[in-house]
């Protein structure tokens, strides 16, 4: 499974173990919301889409504000996501 975005975050998804790397680019909320709702819906937890969506959202944004909008060749965040 692999979730397509024209910022091509470098994305890794493997049973539990599902990583975006991704950098702090004015797409990078709607980008975090994709992949959310794609390792949600690869684990059958369709339920929880909209909250997690909101949560990620909050978080992606904030951490492109406080970083800045980087412009070109930036270099990725790392974020994990685990299956507990």
């Amino acid at each position: 499974m692999s979730v397509t975005t024209p910022a091509r975050p470098d994305l890794y998804m493997e049973g539990s173990n599902n990583c975006l790397k991704l950098a702090a680019i004015p797409d990078a909320p709607r980008i975090a919301r994709r992949f959310a709702r794609a390792v949600l819906k690869s684990w059958s937890m369709d339920a929880l889409v909209p909250t997690a969506e909101l949560v990620v959202s909050e978080l992606a944004t904030n951490a492109v504000r406080a970083v800045g909008i980087i412009e070109a060749y930036p270099q990725p965040t790392h974020a994990q996501i685990r299956r507990a």
